[in-house]
């Protein structure tokens, strides 16, 4: 251990803190402007300190809960609360505002209290359960995505729970504690306060004000015209739906989100390990050379005998902001040497059929043989990155492993009466083995399998030289199969019945 040496490449637990420190800092903000727009539109200082209370109390609530489920604070979870932050107040003021109008029309603060947060109490419940309902079935989506939607809806649904205990009980008790004893016997405020109140409240009348009353007068016209109202809303739902779906493109991933680039290299087949090593030397120190000018905080290289990978991930905060991922890959692509055999793949290719993005052209074959169409989807391939304006192929991932197939006789097998999924277990059986039940002992259980021993099963030659049962006697594996060396399939695509081979490029 004494000679190696460990150098950083990339420290994913300072993206993770910088990734906290931003979310925080804008729930921070986000609770200001919150605080500062129910003050613009209430103008009272301890109704809006009472319903800004709710706030923490109802994000309080949500992490008690998420503690007792076993869930953490992390960026999905705090963006869950930071969301809701905007949605917690909306109980508190609806209590707050009704129990405050009652006590102004001359009701004892203790009755109106009472009757204005009974009054409303199911309407808010109900606006509540509404929201909720909306984040909950998100949670039951099944695979990858569950993950990430369960630890946003959590908070969010907790939270809203809290916030309408926190207006059911704790807003009524505030909002009775600050309000005065008699319905209109407050005292005099403060010159200078009354001055800024009277300018917030002028700015109000200018602003809002005029728009409720507009609002009113346009509600008085429809409420006499309902027909028109519902013929003019289904024309503005349908011309926006339809400028929607065909002007709002569907991306997995904003250009703009992307913190770097990611380019795929794949090697000619007879590349030896070394002259791989060689070859992606020299591309790292190009990469290494114009690190400054791709604004570079970090770079990673990648590689086995036959591909590669090159990322890279931009600085934080950008040195060249206009600087966008696709510009730097392709500059990448331009100082990049081009051999035979080697090919550039930018990206990963999806087998979505639409094509939802500009940037890219997906080419979809068919056939009805994997082994020449893929063959058929190369030369494709070579043909399409010489179009002009086409940057280069996403790569479908990792290149299929090599491997050695045994191919049955049928004939030969059928004639000795061989079942080929005889020849199949025994195969699977030699190399693989058999597990049996588990070995059990006082204190424990021990795994047993059963197989060949190693030196039995090393070479080619051995493995041919099984026996396999057949009629009333054996016969060895090579009387029935013969060996071929090939490169497998990772999956098989079929589509209308027949097999679909994608070629998904990337244009400049």
């Amino acid at each position: 251990l004494q000679l190696i040496e460990m150098a950083p490449i990339f420290d994913q637990g300072k993206v993770i803190r910088e990734s906290l420190d931003t979310l925080l800092q804008s729930g921070k903000i986000g609770a200001l402007f919150a605080i500062a727009v129910l003050f613009f539109f209430l103008r009272r200082v301890r109704l809006t300190l009472i319903i800004t209370l709710s706030i923490p109390l109802s994000i309080l609530i949500a992490i008690t809960v998420m503690y007792f489920a076993g869930e953490t604070l992390n960026v999905l979870s705090l963006l869950g609360l930071m969301i809701s932050v905007g949605l917690l107040v909306d109980n508190a003021v609806v209590v707050a505002e009704n129990i405050h109008r009652l006590h102004s029309e001359g009701l004892p603060r203790r009755r109106a209290a009472i009757q204005g947060a009974a009054e409303i109490a199911l309407a808010v419940t109900m606006a509540t359960l509404t929201t909720i309902i909306v984040f909950l079935p998100v949670s039951l989506v099944k695979g990858q995505a569950q993950f990430f939607l369960l630890r946003l809806s959590i908070p969010i649904s907790v939270s809203l729970l809290g916030s309408l205990a926190v207006a059911g009980i704790v807003v009524p008790l505030g909002v009775y504690l600050t309000l005065g004893g008699g319905g209109r016997g407050a005292r005099t405020p403060w010159p200078p306060w009354e001055r800024f109140t009277g300018a917030i409240a002028w700015l109000y009348d200018q602003s809002f004000g005029r728009l409720n009353e507009a609002y009113n007068r346009l509600l008085g016209v429809f409420l006499c015209h309902r027909l028109d109202l519902v013929v003019l809303l289904a024309l503005v739902l349908a011309a926006t739906a339809g400028i929607a779906f065909h002007k709002v493109k569907i991306v997995e991933t904003q250009e703009e989100e992307r913190s770097g680039f990611d380019v795929s290299v794949r090697l000619p087949q007879a590349t030896t390990l070394d002259e791989a090593k060689v070859f992606f030397r020299s591309l790292e120190k190009i990469v290494a050379a114009h690190k400054a000018e791709l604004d570079l905080s970090g770079y990673f290289v990648f590689h086995v005998a036959t591909h590669g990978r090159i990322q890279g991930w931009f600085n934080n905060p950008r040195t060249k902001p206009k600087l966008t991922p696709r510009m730097a890959t392709e500059r990448l692509l331009e100082l990049l040497p081009k051999k035979p055999g080697v090919t550039y793949l930018t990206g990963q290719q999806s087998e979505r059929k639409s094509q939802s993005r500009r940037s890219q052209y997906t080419v979809t074959l068919y056939g009805q043989d994997p082994d020449r169409l893929e063959e058929a989807a190369k030369g494709v391939e070579e043909l399409l990155v010489k179009v002009p304006g086409v940057l280069g192929l996403q790569s479908s991932g990792e290149p299929a492993p090599n491997e050695l197939e045994l191919v049955v006789d049928r004939q030969r097998a059928q004639e000795l009466g061989v079942n080929p999924s005889v020849i199949a277990g025994l195969v699977g059986f030699s190399l693989r083995g058999q597990q049996l039940r588990y070995y059990r002992t006082k204190d424990r259980e021990i795994p047993v399998r059963v197989r060949f021993r190693e030196a039995d099963r090393e070479t080619l030659a051995q493995l041919r030289s099984f026996l396999v049962p057949a009629g009333e006697g054996f016969v060895s594996l090579d009387t029935l199969t013969s060996i071929r060396f090939g490169r497998g399939a990772k999956y098989i695509r079929r589509q209308d019945k027949r097999i679909a081979r994608t070629i998904t490029l990337e244009l400049e």
